[in-house]
């Protein structure tokens, strides 16, 4: 080759040595920089090699093989460089590396060498479901954990889950960019998984896997479309539709469900585990709770409430379905009624506008009636179970202050049907 040519990958080897991408940036010794810099020149053909010699190691060890790879590279470039310029004498430097051969015999593995995807989540589900009034992992997020593990598998050949490397993640990444099938946010959603089953494994393995940190730690996730919460929120007249339908309906789900999002902006999966077990009346005001007593499961902590019944909601006798229910602790609606919700509302009343979000959408417009209706900031954030990251969000969690909240429920203005 030409002279200039290696001088140029000599002039940009050493960049990524000092931790720089281009002339123009400073040079580092911040670990971290240098890594990033060494990956990006270097990352790309060290897994080359390790695929082709069918070799799995730690992170901590790729990270050192790919600084000797580096000098590696360096020595290469000098030496092509003297015979692009004419020297070809025999400087030793080609002797130096002998050739690899694989041990006769390979190393008994540890048990945590041989643990997979599946093995994690397996024993993360069995751990998180272990023991009186315990959270278990909610099915649908398991499934989610599973399908980005899978898929992060059938791209890199394997299922270990300890000899995953941020280039193998990044790969991934870019390789569902390029599918263009899947919104960012499902893309990040999806990364976002698969650190969370990693982080399992180092927890389950008592930090002994990646001492280096989740190596998906330092994969740059794309930047979604900020979402327009107007756009997707259910809309007056669409409301109106929803609710006026819900009431001719012989389907529980389909009567009560829409009912129940309209006046709580609770999220569907959490009005969808209600037993008639959770209601409860104080004074002339009821109430349900949204709990994870019963095996319920709930997004996170501020999510466990009571929620006052608004009055339009006994006008249309939620109570007596609730009070003639005959198993009190039975789920008084099925597994499948978030779905079967969302289906009806798109399909048998044609509400097709895509922007709209049939189940999710409640959550927004409740949260404006409450806004317009005057409601407490502290009852309307409770009521909805958002959380403020204050000390005071212990809000109508004791019975001497749900008549409170109760009052302020009312506040919010019946759903006009016209």
């Amino acid at each position: 080759g030409d002279p200039e040519m290696w001088r140029s990958i000599l002039r940009l080897n050493g960049l990524a040595q000092n931790g720089r991408f281009n002339d123009l940036q400073v040079s580092t010794d911040a670990p971290m920089e240098i890594v990033k810099t060494l990956n990006e020149r270097f990352g790309p053909f060290v897994d080359v090699v390790l695929r082709r010699r069918k070799l799995i190691v730690s992170t901590e060890t790729r990270l050192k093989l790919l600084g000797h790879v580096a000098n590696a590279m360096n020595e290469a470039a000098k030496v092509n460089l003297a015979k692009a310029s004419g020297d070809y004498s025999d400087s030793g430097e080609t002797h130096k590396y002998p050739e690899f051969v694989l041990p006769s015999a390979e190393p008994k593995a540890s048990p945590a060498v041989a643990l997979t995807f599946s093995q994690v989540i397996d024993k993360e589900v069995k751990n998180r479901a272990a023991g009186r009034a315990s959270a278990p992992i909610r099915k649908e997020s398991e499934n989610k954990y599973r399908k980005a593990a899978e898929e992060f598998s059938a791209l890199r050949g394997n299922e270990s889950a300890t000899s995953v490397t941020a280039q193998e993640a990044d790969a991934w990444l870019r390789s569902m960019q390029d599918a263009g099938r899947l919104s960012t946010k499902t893309i990040i959603d999806r990364m976002k998984n698969l650190r969370t089953v990693l982080s399992w494994a180092i927890s389950q393995s008592m930090g002994e896997l990646y001492s280096n940190g989740n190596p998906l730690d330092v994969v740059a996730l794309p930047k979604s479309e900020i979402r327009d919460s107007a756009a997707s929120t259910i809309r007056l007249s669409e409301a109106a539709t929803i609710l006026r339908a819900a009431q001719k309906e012989n389907k529980v789900e389909l009567r009560w469900l829409p009912w129940l999002c309209a006046y709580s902006g609770a999220r569907i999966n959490e009005v969808a585990q209600l037993t008639a077990e959770d209601f409860f009346k104080l004074g002339d005001d009821w109430f349900y709770r949204i709990t994870t007593a019963g095996r319920k499961q709930v997004k996170g902590k501020q999510s466990v409430r009571q929620v006052p019944v608004h009055p339009h909601l006994v006008e249309e006798g939620l109570i007596e379905f609730v009070v003639g229910h005959k198993d009190k602790q039975a789920r008084m609606f099925k597994h499948r009624a978030a779905q079967d919700l969302s289906d009806w509302v798109r399909g048998s009343l044609k509400l097709t506008r895509p922007e709209l979000r049939p189940n999710h959408g409640w959550r927004h417009l409740f949260e404006d009636k409450a806004l317009v209706a005057g409601m407490q900031d502290a009852a309307r954030k409770f009521i909805t179970g958002r959380t403020r990251g204050t000390s005071d969000e212990g809000y109508g969690k004791s019975e001497a202050m749900l008549p409170g909240l109760a009052a302020q429920m009312q506040r919010v203005a019946p759903y006009s049907l016209e």
